[in-house]
Protein backbone atom coordinates (compact mmCIF):
# COMPACT_ATOMS: atom_id res chain seq x y z
CA UNK A 1 0.00 0.00 0.00
CA UNK A 2 1.10 3.25 -1.11
CA UNK A 3 0.98 6.49 1.32
CA UNK A 4 -0.90 9.03 0.15
CA UNK A 5 -0.33 13.39 0.88
CA UNK A 6 -2.79 15.06 2.91
CA UNK A 7 -4.48 17.18 0.44
CA UNK A 8 -5.34 13.57 -1.58
CA UNK A 9 -6.70 12.18 1.65
CA UNK A 10 -8.71 15.35 2.41
CA UNK A 11 -10.25 15.20 -1.29
CA UNK A 12 -11.01 11.51 -0.75
CA UNK A 13 -12.89 12.46 2.16
CA UNK A 14 -14.73 15.32 1.18
CA UNK A 15 -16.17 13.24 -1.92
CA UNK A 16 -16.54 10.01 0.10
CA UNK A 17 -18.19 11.42 3.50
CA UNK A 18 -19.08 14.92 2.79
CA UNK A 19 -21.25 15.01 5.34
CA UNK A 20 -18.48 14.95 8.10
CA UNK A 21 -17.07 18.32 7.31
CA UNK A 22 -17.93 20.98 10.46
CA UNK A 23 -17.94 24.01 8.79
CA UNK A 24 -18.08 27.26 11.18
CA UNK A 25 -21.31 28.83 11.68
CA UNK A 26 -19.77 32.55 11.37
CA UNK A 27 -17.44 32.19 7.93
CA UNK A 28 -18.65 28.76 6.29
CA UNK A 29 -14.51 27.53 6.19
CA UNK A 30 -13.97 24.38 7.37
CA UNK A 31 -13.15 24.14 11.07
CA UNK A 32 -11.03 21.41 11.25
CA UNK A 33 -12.19 19.57 14.04
CA UNK A 34 -15.16 17.08 15.07
CA UNK A 35 -18.04 17.30 17.25
CA UNK A 36 -15.91 16.02 20.12
CA UNK A 37 -13.57 19.26 20.29
CA UNK A 38 -15.57 21.60 18.89
CA UNK A 39 -15.55 25.40 19.58
CA UNK A 40 -18.60 26.74 20.65
CA UNK A 41 -18.94 30.58 22.10
CA UNK A 42 -21.42 30.19 25.15
CA UNK A 43 -22.04 27.14 27.62
CA UNK A 44 -25.46 26.36 25.85
CA UNK A 45 -23.69 25.72 22.11
CA UNK A 46 -25.86 28.52 20.52
CA UNK A 47 -22.97 30.25 18.84
CA UNK A 48 -21.12 27.86 16.60
CA UNK A 49 -19.04 25.63 16.16
CA UNK A 50 -16.44 28.07 15.45
CA UNK A 51 -13.19 27.93 13.64
CA UNK A 52 -10.68 29.20 15.44
CA UNK A 53 -9.80 32.21 13.64
CA UNK A 54 -13.50 33.12 13.98
CA UNK A 55 -13.24 32.08 18.04
CA UNK A 56 -10.15 34.74 18.35
CA UNK A 57 -12.11 37.36 17.17
CA UNK A 58 -15.00 37.04 19.60
CA UNK A 59 -15.16 38.88 22.72
CA UNK A 60 -16.07 35.64 24.71
CA UNK A 61 -12.52 34.60 24.00
CA UNK A 62 -10.65 37.53 24.85
CA UNK A 63 -12.61 37.41 28.19
CA UNK A 64 -12.07 33.85 28.81
CA UNK A 65 -8.03 34.82 27.61
CA UNK A 66 -8.34 37.29 31.18
CA UNK A 67 -9.96 35.37 33.35
CA UNK A 68 -7.98 32.75 32.71
CA UNK A 69 -4.32 34.63 32.77
CA UNK A 70 -5.83 36.39 36.37
CA UNK A 71 -7.03 33.13 38.13
CA UNK A 72 -3.30 31.48 36.95
CA UNK A 73 -1.82 34.99 37.92
CA UNK A 74 -0.05 35.41 34.75
CA UNK A 75 0.93 38.44 33.48
CA UNK A 76 0.04 38.55 29.64
CA UNK A 77 4.12 38.23 28.64
CA UNK A 78 3.87 35.23 29.86
CA UNK A 79 0.43 33.70 28.78
CA UNK A 80 1.85 34.30 25.45
CA UNK A 81 5.15 32.81 26.40
CA UNK A 82 6.84 36.65 25.77
CA UNK A 83 10.03 36.50 28.32
CA UNK A 84 11.05 40.31 28.98
CA UNK A 85 14.13 39.68 28.03
CA UNK A 86 13.17 38.69 24.71
CA UNK A 87 12.38 42.55 24.24
CA UNK A 88 14.70 44.77 23.31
Amino acid sequence: MIAIHQHEHEAINAREYPGTRQLCSECDDPTGRCEEDSIYADDDCEIGPLCEECWHDRPEYHQAEQEYIATNKFTINQYHGISNNTRK
